[in-house]
């Protein structure tokens, strides 16, 4: 057997699909990427508002994990303001994120 063949995969048949095929291919990889929302018991949350409360109170910068899109994402940034349901951050994109989607807080020193 010859071990030197080189498979490029779904690239081959790309050809013999529709576009429409095609985008309904990338749409299912996409999907395979997503990553489910983890669930946080409330001693962990609980720990996530008075890191939260210290920070706002103390004017301190926080590193804030979170969950949007399918995926966690990190921001940096001093907090602005706490809403009804949300906080914003003092940062490039002035971030607004929602209590429910915070999954880690760290105070930045």
């Amino acid at each position: 057997m010859n071990k030197h063949i080189k498979d490029r995969g779904t690239k081959k048949w790309t050809s013999l699909m529709l576009p429409e095929h095609v985008e309904q291919l990338k749409q299912v990889f996409a999907e395979e990427k997503r990553e489910a929302k983890p669930i946080l018991d409330e001693q962990y949350k609980m720990d996530i508002n008075r890191k939260l409360q210290d920070a706002f109170v103390l004017h301190d910068e926080v590193e804030i994990t979170y969950y949007a899109h399918f995926k966690r994402k990190k921001t940096v940034g001093k907090l602005l303001s706490v809403g009804q349901g949300y906080i914003r951050l003092n940062n490039d994109e002035r971030t607004k994120i929602t209590f429910d989607n915070i999954l880690d807080v760290e105070i930045c020193l």
